[in-house]
């Protein structure tokens, strides 16, 4: 019995030791942002650091486009789960946050699978660069999950108590500050982002958004579709007559260039 406790110890600093020694930082760095190097994005690591007993802490990490950074995850720590070896899988679990919320999720890190997970909870949209960059600035709380695998990807959202800025598209005037909740589902790709589907909703209207951004370059239509007694108080519909196809519905193109 002696004997194996020894033994068991050993075999203990044996595998400390290779991790805190043998495994450098960088080596880890460079897993991590392999895991998107099939798509156009990459990650970028601020303050990473190991610890014992397959650990980590990061000061904040990344995830980038040209220079223009989708989002940014703080206090970052986690562990390498060794166990998942034996499937030939070698996921990195973290947790960390954004704002005022929580994320939580996995990076696989062997070549074969190349897969990040990620679950957001009670985030406040202004701290995610990501739909500011789409033009849609105020405040909401989000929840949503992110499924990266192989350059290819898919985003689910959900916002609450949502109080955007209107804004404004080309020379097209939105009056996104109608609008209190929203609920939306992305597709990423190498050559851009679809939006299979993108719902708003406030009291007396109702929209969607459909289609593409690729290149940078939005290929998308609204369509809106407010009450009468709504569109009788809101100046902006009068500005936006020309696109309406019938009574209390209009079709919005919009065709910005973003910058990303």
């Amino acid at each position: 019995m002696k004997y194996i406790l020894i033994s068991f110890a050993l075999l203990v600093l044996f595998v400390i030791g290779t991790w805190m020694i043998a495994i450098p930082e960088e080596t880890i760095l460079g897993l991590i942002a392999n895991s998107l190097s099939d798509s156009t994005m990459q990650i970028e690591c601020n303050g990473f650091k190991k610890n014992i007993f397959f650990g980590f802490n990061a000061d904040s990490i990344s995830i980038k486009k040209n220079d223009r950074t989708f989002i940014t995850v703080e206090n970052v720590s986690g562990h390498i789960s060794l166990f998942q070896i034996v499937r030939l899988k070698l996921p990195l679990i973290l947790s960390g946050t954004i704002g005022d919320g929580r994320i939580a999720g996995t990076a696989e890190l062997l070549r074969g699978d190349r897969e990040i997970s990620l679950t957001i909870d009670g985030t406040e949209v202004a701290s995610i660069p990501f739909f500011d960059l789409l033009g849609l600035k105020g405040s909401s709380r989000l929840s949503g999950t992110m499924v990266m695998q192989n350059g290819r990807g898919d985003i689910q959202f959900d916002m609450k108590d949502t109080h955007f800025v209107s804004g404004t598209f080309g020379s097209i005037s939105i009056p996104l500050n109608d609008f209190r909740k929203a609920q939306g589902a992305l597709e990423i790709r190498n050559a851009g982002i679809k939006v299979k589907s993108f719902t708003m909703e406030g009291p007396g209207i109702y929209s969607r958004i459909k289609g593409d951004i690729t290149g940078g370059k939005m290929n998308l239509t609204l369509e809106l579709m407010p009450e009468k007694s709504f569109t009788d108080k809101n100046l902006v519909f009068s500005l936006l007559a020309k696109y309406m196809v019938t009574p209390g519905f209009y079709s919005v193109p919009l065709t910005n260039q973003l910058n990303f």
